[in-house]
Formats: structure tokens, sequence, C-alpha cells
């Protein structure tokens, strides 16, 4: 499917307010990291994702439990991102609701999802066929709901994103991406964009002019090059989201 196939089947609306939206506020001290050049990355080595259909919000989230885990010292694990979306899907869904494979999911609403039960792994659901969850995943809900691990997650100002980063949060953020987007090349920039349709990514880092952002259609695949592997964001790309949602994976 070409980029601007991608793009047109691009979904994502902004998360409905709700009993979510905490804000973040600095706890801990700041993590070591930063590098001769200024750029701090939580996760340098952060695996390719791709993206089946419009489940942005769940391979972003998906993509940042990994992260956590890892930061935590844990296994590099397979979180299955159309596991996450169909579960953000459901969240606070009426009941006998089942997944649209033609919407994509709340950021929040995956967040939540995932904090209240926890996430399901490739092995418990493929990525491929943006199906509900089938009966051996949802079976594992009450032994990932009370596993190790939990995620937290919180509103951020884009003034405090490069704190939260710095405490080991990486942001998961939703906006509207647009045609420049799609023909951005593997480690190009993006600057500020207003229209065009919704789309869910991850930041880990940030170097002195922007951000360090994980886009889930795979951008970067068979660069050898970190750099190469992800896309920059400016301050004003940052500003110009529609959320910004700190999250963290802790130890129950």
């Amino acid at each position: 499917m070409s980029l601007s196939h991608r793009l047109a089947e691009c979904c994502l609306v902004p998360s409905p307010p709700g009993p979510w939206d905490v804000p973040w506020a600095p706890s801990l001290p700041p993590r070591a990291g930063i590098l001769p050049s200024g750029t701090f990355c939580l996760d340098p080595t952060a695996l390719i994702r791709v993206q089946v259909g419009g489940t942005c919000a769940g391979n972003a989230v998906a993509q940042a439990i990994t992260t956590g885990i890892v930061l935590l010292g844990g296994p590099r694990i397979e979180v299955s991102g159309s596991g996450c979306w169909a579960q953000g899907q459901l969240w606070g869904a009426v009941e006998g609701a089942d997944v649209d494979a033609n919407a994509g999911a709340w950021v929040a609403k995956v967040l939540e999802a995932c904090r209240v039960w926890g996430w399901p792994l490739r092995t418990d659901h493929a990525e491929e066929g943006l199906a509900s969850l089938d009966a051996s995943a949802l079976g594992e809900i009450v032994a990932r709901a009370t596993g190790p691990f939990t995620i937290e997650h919180r509103t951020v100002s884009e003034a405090d994103c490069k704190a939260a980063l710095h405490e080991g949060w990486t942001i998961v953020t939703s906006g509207a991406v647009d045609e420049a987007f799609a023909a951005a090349k593997p480690g190009g920039w993006l600057d500020a964009c207003i229209s065009g349709g919704g789309h869910a990514l991850m930041v880990y880092g940030y170097s002195p002019a922007g951000y360090l952002v994980r886009d889930t259609w795979g951008r970067g695949v068979g660069e050898i090059e970190a750099d190469r592997k992800r896309l920059h964001g400016s301050c004003d790309w940052m500003k110009s989201r529609w959320e910004r949602r700190a999250m963290r994976v802790v130890r129950r």
C-alpha cells in the first residue's frame, strides 16, 4: 500500500475528555543519557513496527510498552499493536459491541484499556486481520491485569515533554499529518501541521532542534543508522499535535 493510500486511511481523531486526563508533574531526578551532540534517546535500538490499517494508536502504545519494559531491564517483548487497538475500541463500548476494522481507536482509550486489562502479545493476537480479541486472548486478560507490569499515563504540555522523557516517560501523541509527512524520507524532519488525516506516533527522545519520532508505518525499514530509522519532529510540530500523553511502564 502506498504512503498516500495509508495517509487516506488515517481516521484518528482527538481523544474525548475523560477521567484519564491527569496532568503530568515531575517526580524523579532526570535520567542520564544525553549524548555529546545534545541528543537524548530512551530506546535507540527500538524495532520497526509496520501497522496494519488504521491501528496507529494501538501500535504507538504497543511500541511505548515495549520500550518501557526494556527501560525496566525486561526483555524486548512483541506487544500486539492490533490487539491494543482492539482493546481501545472495546474500552467503554456498549455491551455486545465489536471492533470496527474501518475505524481507529482513541489514544486515551487504548492507554486506559492497557492500564486496566494489560496488553496482548502477538502470540495472543496477530497483527493481521484487525479482529476482535479472540477467546484465548480474552482468557488471558485476568492474568495480564494482575501481571508484574502495568502502565501509567498523563497528559503533558509541549513545554514539559523533554522533562518527562528524562524521567523515562515516552510520549504517545496524535495529530494531523499531511502529504509532506507521507513524503518524508527516513531520518527526515516534520514541521507543524494542522490539516490532513489523523495519526498517532511515539516520541522517545529529542535533539537540540526537536524530537525523535517513531512512526508506526515502518519508516526506515532496511536502514542501518538509528537516525535513519526515525523521523525528527520540530518543536512547532509537537505544539501542533492534538494531544500529548506521557506513558511509562511500572512494576506493580
